[in-house]
């Protein structure tokens, strides 16, 4: 039987596509954005967090650790080696003040699906809503996303991929004729500086969207294609980086672009990140201001020849 490898769910989103939708969340990235919302989303591997706040300092998880991955610092709080750890979950188990959270968990098709069936009278019936696969990076696995979004249609679901686009071609040809609608992210339009914040350059996923565009052209495919670009302070969100994009979408994407989604900037994952035991390069930055978001979509307007569809999301701060 197919498994999946998936972090999360969530339930009656309403940032992931049409509707009230319930997002699947997979782990496991083909990026490394020094950004990412989701830290615990990049790593295919199972990993635990630690909630320093429910720590009641018994050690028991320390005793039960295969691996001696967990270890006491000179304040009395718990550190995890994430180089040793395999994330088996031993410890999350045995933590009686549930400080310790296995992240990554295995799903069956028939295990989603009955999420799915769930949800589908508040999804679909109400709302025209439906469901959104997202990660980390869910064409990673493509062999079940394959099936599930199958599934889906047959049960007369709207579906929605959230991709970096950072995978083979061959992927995206699978799962477009069992895709409504492809959330695809353009981060930087220079490849260069692209690869200095994901890990890689932007050729494969500029590549893929073009073909993405062509296909849906030649077969008439009904699937639309959202643009997303992360505004991120001294990184993506520059007038070069968005004029550039603009331009992008306008000369090679021959008006297949249904929306382009400016995504600002969330400091929220600091926390997330405090969980692994990571440095966030962001922390303690704070939300871009209303003043930023209009000079962003003015950038973008004045770049892209659709303005009625570009749209800021996310929250802003007063100026």
């Amino acid at each position: 039987m197919q498994k999946a490898s998936l972090f999360d769910i969530h339930h009656l989103s309403t940032h992931d596509g049409p509707g009230l939708r319930t997002v699947f969340f997979f782990k496991g990235c083909s990026l490394n954005c020094e950004w990412c919302q989701n830290p615990e989303s990049i790593s295919s591997k199972d990993q635990v967090w630690h909630y320093s706040a429910n720590c009641l300092g018994c050690g028991l998880c320390i005793d039960s650790c295969p691996e001696n991955s967990l270890n006491r610092n000179t304040g009395g709080s718990i550190t995890i080696d994430y180089q040793t750890c395999t994330g088996c979950g031993i410890c999350t188990d045995i933590c009686p003040g549930k400080a310790l959270k296995r992240i990554g968990t295995s799903w069956s098709i028939d295990d989603a699906l009955k999420i799915v069936e769930r949800d589908k009278p508040f999804m679909v019936k109400k709302t025209g809503g439906g469901i959104t696969v997202s990660g980390g990076e869910p064409l990673l696995q493509s062999s079940f996303l394959l099936d599930f979004l199958k599934k889906c249609k047959g049960l007369s679901i709207h579906t929605a991929v959230d991709t970096c686009g950072q995978v083979p071609w061959s992927t995206f040809e699978s799962v477009l004729p069992f895709t409504d609608l492809f959330l695809f992210d353009i981060k930087h339009i220079d490849n260069a500086r692209h690869k200095e914040l994901t890990g890689t350059g932007n050729h494969t996923i500029l590549n893929n969207l073009l073909k993405l565009s062509s296909a849906i052209r030649e077969k008439r495919l009904e699937t639309s294609i959202w643009i997303r670009t992360p505004l991120i302070p001294g990184a993506t969100f520059t007038q070069d980086n968005i004029s550039g994009i603009g331009e992008f979408l306008k000369e090679d994407m021959h008006g297949t672009i249904d929306r382009w989604e400016l995504c600002s900037f969330n400091p929220l994952p600091d926390e997330k990140y405090d969980r692994l035991g990571i440095t966030w390069k962001y922390k303690g930055i704070p939300l871009l201001t209303k003043h930023e978001g209009r000079s962003a979509l003015k950038w973008a307007v004045n770049s892209f020849p659709y303005p009625n569809k570009v749209a800021l999301t996310g929250l802003t701060s007063k100026d």
